[in-house]
């Protein structure tokens, strides 16, 4: 029953405890991050997740691109734990130390195929949706900008 007590509560809590790591999404993910290098054998690099959760400790997992299989594993089971993924979405030299816990650098990236943008705040969609740059982009925040429009 819904009442205005109930309204007061926020609902991103409720959301995100009944998440559920999707292996099918997470593999297709990130097997269509790994395409354009898998094409460049000499080119292979690492994969690196940063795993994050509010009040705890951030870890990275880094894999050779060619073992998305344990990377979706690995993900499904941090997800599972509460922990959020991120992927570099860029492949890393696979000269960085992957016992580190630190994140890499720009330094670090063999090179880019791919360029997200963090809109999720009606600044940053603004500012993206009155970038020509890419037409794609600008269609991305132009659909944030009006989700998060009051």
């Amino acid at each position: 029953m819904v009442n205005a007590q109930n309204l007061r509560q926020p609902l991103v809590s409720n959301v995100i405890s009944d998440l559920v790591p999707d292996e099918g999404q997470i593999e297709q993910f990130l097997r269509q991050l790994a395409a354009p290098w898998e094409r460049q054998a000499d080119q292979l690099g690492l994969m690196e997740v940063r795993f994050l959760a509010e009040g705890r400790q951030p870890q990275v997992s880094r894999f050779p691109m060619q073992c998305r299989d344990r990377a979706v594993d690995h993900i499904v089971q941090q997800n599972s734990a509460g922990m959020n993924a991120y992927v570099c979405v860029n492949p890393v030299h696979s000269k960085v130390d992957s016992a580190a816990n630190n994140a890499v650098t720009d330094n670090d990236i063999l090179g880019a195929h791919f360029v997200f943008v963090d809109c999720d705040d009606l600044g940053g969609a603004e500012r993206v949706a009155k970038s020509n740059r890419v037409h794609q982009m600008g269609h991305c925040a132009q659909r944030s900008h009006q989700n998060l429009s009051p």
